[in-house]
């Protein structure tokens, strides 16, 4: 009966994510993320690889393109260069197969996989705390947690990483531990760096984990051959990924990543933009982008376990996250919640130990846990499906989230379509459309005018301005809103107090100007400008 609770709350993670998938045009990095996968599937080489992305993870989407079998994509100029954006977009919109079913089935294809791996891993350490008591309290907020649900559903290298980061630790914390264990970590520890270039940080905080045991084992020394096989195995992993240049390749190419990134990234916090990032930018995503329920039960659990648990199971569950999110809070490139998306399956195991804690407690235990759970579920579905843009109800919900946070925390382009439906609602009028984002507007049917576009590549198809008789209509990205990689951040700031006529995802806003004189005034003003 345990085994069917936890594969059904699995089931509604992925029944979630799916539904985000079906609502979601692509975000910014997903055409790269799938052509580059593809291309080295397909015997190219990846030469088109994004050098800020290892491969495993990006192939691994790609996988079940192969059954598709879509031409692959077009090797030119653009392609063997950094600039590979171009490339990317006509292996998607300008194939044989269809655009949608390139990106949602291997969108589907990660979000199974993924889930599988790191559901398997939730479930079966909290068992292994607490029994099959802790393995059900587990399961609503695995279920129910947004971030991992949001990013699950994307291509991308983040919720690659994430299961394989917190795998690796899973393996680690087994008691005893025998040498087919470190090796196994070490495979995961493999898969993950080429997943991801953060998880460069994952063999140091494993090691950091690994001494911090030994000390509370009474000074047990770590075996150097058992830290040999971890590495070891992790290299091997590398190398096989990497082909006959092996970890060179991969180094050579993880030096080139930060080189980029120790510049900084533009990112956006409270009203205030910065090149270098905050210190204070990962708390506050956490604190506003996680269902408060979650945060409630995490700290009771993890204070319960502190109180209750040896040490050493206190150690495998709270040393890997603050590691490397304390490592996160001190980079320059902060561009959303999905750099930190690893502390999350290690939360919701927390949860679970505060809601288990929380159930055996008389009289007002049971009572209490049954409303953290209730106001779980409202706060996660009154969303549904716009997971990405999640807001809890400390930050004003997702309608508020602007204001605090943007970019991949909740507007990466995966509005156009949600976008486009209710344009055809009103009768299918051309718009102004400032998009931020990697989707092709008119191929979900949109007429526009492009106003402030921040894309990668330029575009032509559909691009229309409204006549003197169309109503006037314009829809801005929320991170355009907030100015966040124009080179005016204030540009559009007369639209900041306004009300908007519907938010396609809560990502786009479409305000309605035809009625407000004012409104059409400050629009022929930066039409103008923008010529």
């Amino acid at each position: 009966m345990n085994a069917v609770r936890s594969v059904l709350a699995a089931a509604v993670f992925v029944w979630l994510g799916a539904a985000m998938i079906f609502s979601s045009s692509p975000t910014f990095d997903e055409p790269l993320h799938l052509a580059s996968g593809y291309s080295a599937l397909s015997g190219d080489g990846q030469p088109g690889r994004w050098r800020t992305h290892p491969r495993f993870a990006q192939m691994w989407s790609a996988l079940p393109l192969l059954a598709l079998k879509p031409p692959k994509p077009l090797i030119g100029p653009s392609w063997l260069s950094e600039n590979v954006f171009g490339s990317a977009d006509a292996f998607l919109y300008k194939n044989s197969v269809s655009a949608e079913k390139l990106l949602n089935v291997a969108r589907l294809w990660s979000l199974a996989t993924w889930a599988a791996l790191l559901s398997v891993c939730v479930f079966v350490w909290s068992r292994r705390l607490g029994g099959s008591a802790q393995m059900m309290a587990v399961a609503p907020f695995l279920a129910l947690c947004p971030p991992l649900i949001s990013n699950f559903a994307l291509v991308s290298t983040d919720s690659a990483a994430t299961a394989l980061y917190f795998a690796t630790f899973y393996t680690l914390s087994k008691n005893p531990r025998r040498e087919a264990h470190y090796a196994l970590a070490g495979v995961t520890m493999g898969l993950a760096m080429t997943s991801a270039y953060g998880m460069v940080l994952l063999p140091p905080c494993a090691l950091i984990a690994l001494l911090v045991e030994s000390r509370l084992a009474g000074g047990k020394p770590l075996q150097a051959r058992h830290v040999l096989i971890l590495l070891a195995s992790a290299l091997a992993i590398v190398s096989v990924i990497y082909g006959p240049s092996g970890f060179m390749a991969y180094w050579r190419d993880l030096a080139s990543t930060l080189a980029i990134v120790s510049t900084g990234w533009p990112s956006y916090l409270m009203g205030s933009i910065s090149q270098t990032g905050f210190l204070a930018y990962f708390l506050v995503a956490v604190a506003v982008k996680t269902p408060l329920p979650q945060l409630f039960a995490a700290a009771l659990g993890a204070a319960s376990m502190i109180e209750r648990r040896p040490a050493r199971e206190c150690l495998w569950l709270l040393v890997p996250p603050v590691v490397y999110f304390a490592a996160a809070c001190f980079s320059k490139t902060q561009a959303g919640l999905r750099y930190v998306l690893l502390i999350f399956p290690f939360m919701v195991v927390c949860a679970g130990e505060g809601l288990a804690w929380l159930w055996t407690k008389p009289q007002i235990g049971k009572p209490a846990a049954c409303l953290l759970l209730a106001w779980l579920a409202a706060s996660v579905f009154r969303v549904h499906p716009h997971y990405l843009a999640y807001f809890n109800e400390a930050a004003g919900g997702p309608t508020r989230g602007q204001r605090l946070l943007v970019d991949s925390n909740l507007d990466w382009g995966q509005g156009l379509r949600d976008l486009a439906l209710e344009i055809k609602r009103r009768g299918d009028p051309p718009i102004y459309l400032s998009y931020f984002g990697s989707g092709d507007p008119s191929y979900y049917g949109l007429r526009y005018y492009p106003l402030e576009f921040v894309m990668s590549i330029a575009r032509r198809e559909g691009v229309v301005r409204p006549g003197a008789r169309d109503p006037v209509l314009l829809a801005v990205s929320a991170t355009n809103l907030q100015g966040l990689y124009l080179d005016d951040p204030d540009a559009f700031a007369w639209l900041r107090d306004r009300k908007p006529a519907y938010r396609a995802g809560y990502s786009i806003f479409l305000y309605d100007l035809t009625n407000d004189a004012e409104g059409r005034a400050y629009l022929a003003k930066q039409l103008a400008a923008a010529k």
